[in-house]
């Protein structure tokens, strides 16, 4: 990466609103890896100090719910699709030189990720061990001989071996701890919650509207494009899907960084920057959508994983009086992570508004939300187990961010507030 995602939070959040979306543009345009939003690979980064927490309070217990870092698309269309179009076409010797040039850098990625898909990937695993390597050594009170390592993954392949390679690393760095891992359909009541009622809200007739007018607005050059792969022009009017094809290949260039390919093979080199950028835009849009508070379909996509706020809430009541130190790892996916940093309010992900042109503006990003890797780590503070006053920060993949209450200590806030605000912004959503 050129630049990371840990600096670029960093600078939003000094910045004035409408410049938000500058920033954000820029960075894209520096890097278009960014432009993959949920496919982006982990940042590597320095962690910033952390700041001191007041006198005497030490970290006890982690709460920690993340997503996978890199791995294969899941969904084999992503390969198949732009390789079955282009294929065809060369068959028919309808393709130009470069049309002919890109058919191979797919059938190179596809081969790459035949029997792989939806599973983590060698830098998926180094993420993995990476992110737990350093809370280790961010956070030494907690990782002692008397802690209780309890990880949790959902049943899909690339959660179970990305909890693996934690535990590993785990078992690596603390030999006398007490781990333990489990992945079962018992838990994923939390771990993978559902909402179909919600879900089935996100795209009523009025955001639908408003959404192809948006796609409409923020249209890419996909005839340049093509121009550009076929040489024959009636052929692609009658064979080929312009914009699906444009936008298969924008999907395959963002997942590249999460293979060992990453720096060999690029699609990138296809568009231009003003269609880079109106490729992620879309697609930010849609996440929007999909898991933020988006006014136009009343906002409540993020309640979908309200279990999992819960849980979060229950097992920290639940260790809250422990002498041990306790860390609890979660391995979810990103349609769990995205929308609790919006449940959550951590720093800009909660925003809501009806303006999807704007949302970059507003700070909401999905590449800044929900990385491959991205985790949501909530690291609580006691004197010691009859201290009343436990204290909360919570990092977005690795760094401290802001909460949606007022704090005399900040980062760090009062687990009992904090705790409160929560439960009553879920009660209140659960009476409706």
């Amino acid at each position: 990466m050129t630049r990371t995602i840990i600096n670029t939070i960093f600078l939003l959040i000094t910045l004035p609103l409408a410049t938000f979306g500058q920033v954000i543009k820029k960075e894209i345009q520096a890097d278009p890896n960014f432009s993959a939003g949920a496919y982006m690979a982990y940042p590597v980064s320095k962690i910033t100090p952390d700041t001191p927490a007041p006198a005497e309070k030490k970290p006890f217990y982690i709460s920690h719910y993340a997503c996978p870092g890199a791995y294969y698309p899941d969904n084999h269309d992503c390969y198949d699709a732009p390789y079955a179009t282009l294929s065809k076409a060369d068959s028919l010797g309808m393709l130009t030189p470069l049309g002919r040039d890109v058919l191979q850098r797919v059938i190179r990625l596809r081969d790459d990720a035949y029997l792989r898909l939806g599973e983590l990937s060698e830098i998926g695993a180094q993420q993995q061990r990476d992110i737990i390597h350093r809370m280790v050594l961010r956070f030494p009170e907690v990782f002692t001989q008397q802690a209780d390592i309890r990880a949790r993954s959902t049943t899909v392949n690339r959660c179970i071996l990305a909890m693996e390679e934690a535990t590993l690393e785990f078992a690596y760095l603390c030999k006398y701890s007490n781990i333990g891992h489990e992945a079962t359909m018992m838990h994923h009541s939390y771990m993978s919650p559902q909402d179909w009622r919600i879900a089935d809200s996100h795209m009523d007739s009025i955001t639908t509207a408003l959404f192809d007018d948006f796609i409409k607005h923020y249209s890419t050059n996909d005839k340049k494009l093509m121009r550009r792969l076929f040489n024959n022009k009636d052929y692609v009017r009658q064979h080929v899907y312009a914009q699906d094809l444009a936008h298969q290949l924008f999907i395959l260039a963002g997942t590249i960084q999460n293979t060992q390919l990453f720096g060999k093979i690029t699609l990138y080199d296809l568009f231009s920057d003003k269609d880079i950028y109106n490729h992620w835009k879309r697609e930010n849009a849609w996440s929007y959508i999909s898991y933020g508070a988006y006014t136009v379909n009343g906002g409540k996509q993020p309640y979908a994983v309200r279990l999992a706020l819960r849980h979060i809430i229950e097992q920290a009541d639940s260790v809250s009086h422990l002498n041990n130190p306790v860390v609890h790892p979660r391995y979810s996916s990103v349609n769990v992570i995205l929308p609790l940093c919006c449940l959550m309010e951590l720093d800009d992900c909660g925003v809501a508004t009806n303006d999807l042109g704007n949302l970059d503006r507003h700070g909401w990003a999905d590449y800044l939300m929900a990385p491959m890797g991205g985790n949501i780590q909530l690291v609580f503070y006691r004197t010691d187990p009859t201290d009343k006053d436990i204290l909360v920060k919570v990092l977005l993949h690795e760094r401290e961010c802001r909460l949606p209450i007022a704090t005399d200590c900040a980062p760090y806030y009062h687990w009992r507030e904090l705790r409160d605000y929560y439960l009553r912004k879920l009660d209140a959503y659960e009476k409706n």
